[in-house]
């Protein structure tokens, strides 16, 4: 991926969220967004596509928590800022899945992600909803097997996640 992966916008607003998502273990099909859980021996793994590196960023972070089984309080509401070091795509990919598992754990879900460019990497503006409940526990995004490949129709990924 080049220096223009992250498209030519410098800002981006994501929208993540938009309701439950459940998925039983071992089931493969889309649910409304550009994700698919395919089979793994050991772990589980996503199946991802988008139109840029923004756009795979949001539907990966769908696939997550549907994967997860997410469940959000739509009553209780935070904000939170990170920052991704700058990095080639998959690491920035692998980084940013992390840290939504990080908050995952800590009981908040994203619903929506500003996103700016920056020469030192991604500053991010997160909302985020309370935890109600997940059927799955998902330990950590990996980079086993993870290439971004570029499609006529984008970019594609297959991230596999520790359980």
């Amino acid at each position: 991926m080049g220096e223009n992966a992250l498209g030519k916008r410098r800002t981006r607003r994501l929208f993540v969220t938009s309701g439950m998502y459940n998925i039983g273990i071992g089931m493969s099909k889309t649910i409304e967004g550009k994700f698919k859980e395919i089979a793994h021996t050991a772990d589980v793994a996503l199946d991802v596509w988008g139109e840029d590196l923004w756009d795979l960023f949001r539907n990966a972070a769908q696939g997550l928590y549907a994967l997860a089984g997410a469940v959000e309080d739509k009553e209780k509401t935070d904000h939170f800022d990170l920052r991704i070091p700058h990095g080639e795509a998959e690491r920035m990919l692998v980084d940013f899945l992390n840290e939504l598992l990080y908050l995952l754990d800590k009981k908040w879900v994203v619903r929506l992600v500003e996103g700016e460019k920056t020469e030192n990497g991604l500053r991010l503006s997160l909302d985020a909803a309370r935890l109600a409940g997940r059927s799955r526990e998902i330990k950590a995004a990996t980079f086993h097997d993870l290439v971004l490949r570029e499609t006529e129709d984008g970019l594609r990924a297959t991230i596999v996640f520790d359980v």
